[in-house]
């Protein structure tokens, strides 16, 4: 499959080149530099994707294999947390984290005096 090298990222191949006549298999490395077009085996391509755009001819036409080989590996991520969740989360952490030195009342005491995280409002 072809592809295009995304800005910003390099890709260094190494491969074994078989040399016939009982020689042994001879190591060759090659590097290739973003906007440059590479072609990938599937192996390959899986372990760069990240660095991959499926290849586009010079009249604009993506080649296909490339493409839906690229859109079968994207996984659905979950989206990204609020930033009420990280508060939560920060608050959360630091309770334990004061409660694991100053013991459960310093900590119940001390939630009662201070701002709920963006509330501005104490105890809340």
């Amino acid at each position: 499959m072809r592809f295009t090298i995304r800005d910003g990222f390099v890709i260094h191949l190494v491969t074994l080149v078989d040399q016939g006549d009982d020689r042994a298999p001879v190591r060759q490395e090659t590097t290739h530099y973003a906007k440059t077009a590479v072609e990938l085996d599937a192996i390959q391509a899986k372990d760069h994707a990240h660095k991959l755009e499926p290849f586009k001819d010079s009249k604009g036409k993506v080649d296909a294999d490339s493409a839906a080989f690229l859109d079968g590996l994207v996984v659905n991520s979950p989206a990204p947390p609020s930033n009420a969740d990280i508060d939560r989360l920060v608050a959360e952490k630091v309770a334990q984290a004061l409660a694991a030195v100053l013991g459960p009342a310093a900590v119940a005491a001390a939630a009662s005096t201070v701002p709920a995280p963006g509330t501005g409002a104490a105890g809340a």
